[in-house]
């Protein structure tokens, strides 16, 4: 089985140093509970590295306290889901 992408990803934006990232389970979970997710940020012109941070659950929320480096900048974010069985969902 497969496990698909988790859907409806959304950043509601607290302050200049807060975020809330949020989104909706996998429609599949290949088979076994989602047990964590990944989430990777990015730069929007895709330019320097990806900031990776591994939830400690599986909570469909994350709130992250924003690096200085990225205030005022735009971004692109990836969710991706991982299960019992590691898993992961292709991004």
């Amino acid at each position: 089985m497969l496990l698909s992408p988790p859907q409806d990803v959304n950043v509601n934006v607290l302050s200049q140093e807060f975020v809330e990232l949020n989104w909706t389970e996998p429609e599949d979970n290949g088979g076994s509970p989602i047990v964590r997710y990944r989430l990777y940020i990015q730069h929007k012109d895709m330019a320097g590295s990806k900031l990776k941070i591994e939830t400690p659950d599986n909570k469909t929320s994350y709130k992250l306290k924003v690096p200085k480096s990225m205030w005022g900048k735009e971004y692109v974010l990836t969710v991706q889901a991982i299960n019992k069985s590691k898993r992961m969902s292709m991004l």
